[in-house]
């Protein structure tokens, strides 16, 4: 569930980054679409506040002369610069010129004089725009006063929004990008990780089927220890998990118990089914199973430390046990509780000798040995155990 939950948060905050992205380029784009023009922006000529747009007017240095006294002709060539990265459209330029001024022929635009104002509209077929770094020019032939110099000559555009002035536009564009890419990538690995983790919950459940089948097959041996594997790996992992050993942890223990008496194989069916008292030479034959089953088990490295914890799994916390006589924390914990639990499911099992062990039985006999053959730690979890029920979850017999 916890896996699960981060999975989901993460890929709640690539789908937010990526939402938040489109949003803001989105929100760019209509700007530019609903809001594409800036009114009122006037650009008067020789002003150099306005410097990314400007105008120009002047009298062609060859082309002028007098037509009457007081009156002269001439022409006027304008041009326009667009110094920004943005389009002009719509622009209008107005020119006051002296009382009695009049056009004789212009080119470039669409010439109206009221008064003492003359303005100039773009074209019908051209020149209607301006382009980002463009220039266009426009003219025409004016008779007006002698000297007359133009001055008061003004721009009127409007512009369309680009939005590759906008730094934010493109940091948006990267991060939409790279959001966009990490999030698929992210729905790759996922699904990666999620076969992968099919395959290795397939590839547990056919390596635990088979352990336990090979565990059964020892069982047969005796007909005491049957379904003996089951309950003590099944008790094992439960120890652990109350011991608060991690999932890892707990699969190790849980896999070795299943072979913890992997090395009975090699003892013979009369010394496990009598029902007589052991020899020496039979006891003795029977303590080996667990060196036996560690010698057995090593190069097994798909459950690391099996052969030691096999090997250990009779030590006693007093140092009694057996192969090496090992003293408390000298044993692996693995060992103690693969113990603990081996012995639950003997005290809970019929034997040719004795009946099964009541439940208060049980816990006395766990207490009677704390400190003797058990981890007192485990033997205190053993009985939490035993009182929620676990005997009732064994296999029967």
């Amino acid at each position: 569930m916890k896996k699960f939950n981060a999975n989901f948060l993460i890929l709640g905050i690539l789908g937010s980054i990526i939402l938040c992205c489109g949003v803001g380029i989105m929100g760019l784009h209509l700007h530019a679409k609903t809001i594409s023009t800036r009114s009122g922006l006037t650009v008067r000529m020789n002003d150099e506040a306005k410097s990314d747009v400007t105008i120009a007017l002047g009298i062609h240095s060859d082309k002028h002369w007098t037509q009457s006294p007081g009156v002269m002709g001439a022409e006027f060539d304008g041009v326009i610069t667009n110094h920004s990265y943005s389009e002009l459209n719509h622009w209008r330029v107005q020119i006051k010129v002296p009382d009695g001024s009049y056009i004789d022929s212009s080119w470039n635009g669409i010439y109206d004089m009221h008064g003492n104002t003359i303005t100039i509209y773009p074209p019908v077929d051209y020149n209607r725009s301006i382009a980002p770094k463009e220039t266009i020019t426009f003219g025409f032939i004016m008779y007006t006063q002698a000297g007359y110099t133009p001055k008061d000559v003004t721009l009127t555009y409007f512009t369309s929004i680009n939005l590759r002035e906008y730094g934010l536009y493109w940091i948006l564009i990267v991060i939409f990008g790279v959001a966009s890419v990490a999030f698929v990538t992210y729905l790759s690995a996922l699904s990666r990780l999620r076969y992968l983790e099919r395959a290795q919950k397939k590839s547990k459940a056919f390596i635990s089927q088979t352990l336990q089948l090979f565990a059964h097959a020892i069982e047969t041996k005796g007909d005491y220890s049957k379904n003996h594997a089951k309950n003590v790996s099944l008790y094992s992992k439960e120890l652990a998990a109350r011991y608060g050993l991690s999932e890892h942890e707990q699969e190790i223990i849980y896999y070795s118990a299943i072979l913890h008496d992997i090395g009975k194989i090699s003892v013979s069916d009369a010394i496990l089914n009598k029902n007589s008292p052991l020899t020496d030479e039979e006891y003795e034959n029977i303590r080996e199973h667990a060196e036996r089953g560690a010698n057995l088990l090593y190069g097994f490295e798909y459950v690391p430390g099996i052969a030691d914890i096999v090997r250990h799994h009779h030590e006693n916390y007093d140092g009694s046990g057996y192969p090496f006589g090992l003293i408390g924390e000298e044993i692996p914990l693995a060992s103690r509780i693969i113990c603990v639990a081996n012995a639950l499911d003997a005290m809970s099992s019929p034997r040719a000798y004795r009946d099964v062990l009541t439940e208060d039985k049980i816990v006395a006999e766990f207490r009677r040995c704390s400190e003797r053959q058990f981890d007192p730690k485990l033997v205190d979890l053993v009985i939490q155990m035993i009182e929620d029920g676990i005997l009732q979850k064994r296999q029967a017999y």
